[in-house]
């Protein structure tokens, strides 16, 4: 998941949702409603413009959404190879004796 940009140091819980926002006008930005993916409290990516976009996102963050094989917490996960969550994975990286 290249576009992801997690905000948070621990995985955020709670439900997927799409929030819209309105801005106004403004030298960095154009005016409208700008859309973004949010898991709880935590947002998820960026604002977008586009509604279709943040669904697109959306939907791929409740595809890959997994259960830890070592603490049962869901976290969004990078694919098949990757069922430790971030703060499980630094945890036991000291463990293995390579």
């Amino acid at each position: 998941m290249g576009d992801y940009v997690p905000r948070t140091e621990r995985p955020a819980d709670g439900a997927v949702n799409i929030r819209a926002k309105e801005y106004r006008t403004s030298a960095k930005r154009a005016g409208g409603t700008y859309y973004a993916v949010f898991i709880g409290k935590a947002i998820q990516g960026r604002w977008s413009s586009k509604r279709a976009t943040a669904e697109a996102l959306a939907e791929k963050i409740k595809s890959s959404r997994r259960p830890c094989i070592t603490c049962r917490d869901l976290f969004i996960s990078e694919g098949a190879h990757n069922r430790m969550c971030p703060s499980c994975r630094r945890r036991h990286q000291g463990d293995a004796a390579w």
